[in-house]
């Protein structure tokens, strides 16, 4: 049932699963992670060489664990993050209120209407049409942002409409950065992983949350709408991003792929 769901009816699929997972969602990072994400997206944010006066764009905000750790590596740096889920984006916001960023963090939702995102200084409109199966259209102007994130949510999206959308609403030289969860190469990782990721972490799925399913999710959205390393690569520079990069975090069970947009 659920390979026939993800196959036909994803873009429904998954905003189910992330609404029903929200509150458990950073434990969750925590359990596939091995509590290495928040160390991944540090180094991730320290690639975007960010200074004061810089726009972010954080796509597929959840919680705002990318947008929070953006804030916090430089003081003069804005930030707008966009997320399909509202329970995860309310997660975020007290998060943010929590720890006072929110007069340079702004969470939104990104739906079919166009929603209005206020208080800075340009109002911008955006619009994420089906966010898995059609085109992305993105409604910022260009050369709107200095660095666009991505952080473990490229395999719900259309991967290369995304990566058109954000190299046009790209400053000259701006930055994507994307963090998501990748397979390893070495022949001891690889089957250390498999063992993890299709055994273990289902049975602490069960022990932790009361349900498998979304610990599931993670490794067949990963073999089935991911593409590899390489392919990721690919795809960035057929956007026309140029003197793209990854690094490999862990061994090889994340990575975390740099491209500038061309000058």
């Amino acid at each position: 049932m659920m390979d026939s769901e993800l196959k036909d009816t994803r873009k429904h699929y998954v905003q189910k699963l992330f609404s029903n997972i929200a509150h458990n969602y950073d434990r969750l990072n925590g359990i596939i992670s091995f509590g290495f994400h928040h160390q991944w997206r540090k180094f991730a944010i320290s690639k975007a060489q960010l200074i004061p006066g810089n726009l972010i764009l954080d796509l597929c905000s959840g919680t705002a664990d990318f947008a929070i750790c953006a804030a916090k590596e430089n003081e003069g740096i804005r930030v707008i993050g966009l997320d399909f889920c509202d329970e995860m984006l309310e997660i975020g916001k007290e998060k943010i209120k929590k720890i006072g960023l929110s007069d340079r963090i702004e969470l939104k939702k990104a739906s079919l209407p166009a929603t209005s995102i206020q208080g800075f200084r340009e109002s911008h409109s955006v619009r994420v049409c089906d966010s898995i199966d059609s085109k992305i259209c993105l409604l910022f102007k260009e050369n709107t942002f200095d660095v666009v994130t991505i952080g473990f949510g490229l395999r719900h999206l259309n991967i290369s409409g995304i990566f058109n959308e954000v190299e046009r609403v790209l400053k000259p030289e701006g930055r994507l950065i994307t963090l998501d969860a990748a397979k390893p190469t070495g022949l001891v990782m690889k089957g250390l992983h498999r063992i993890y990721f299709y055994r273990i972490l289902p049975l602490l799925g069960r022990i932790f949350h009361g349900d498998k399913e979304p610990y599931n999710y993670l490794p067949k959205s990963l073999d089935l709408y991911l593409p590899d390393k390489e392919g990721l690569k690919k795809l960035m520079e057929k956007a026309g991003f140029v003197e793209v990069q990854y690094f490999n975090l862990l061994g090889g069970v994340a990575t975390v792929h740099l491209g500038f947009k061309n000058g």
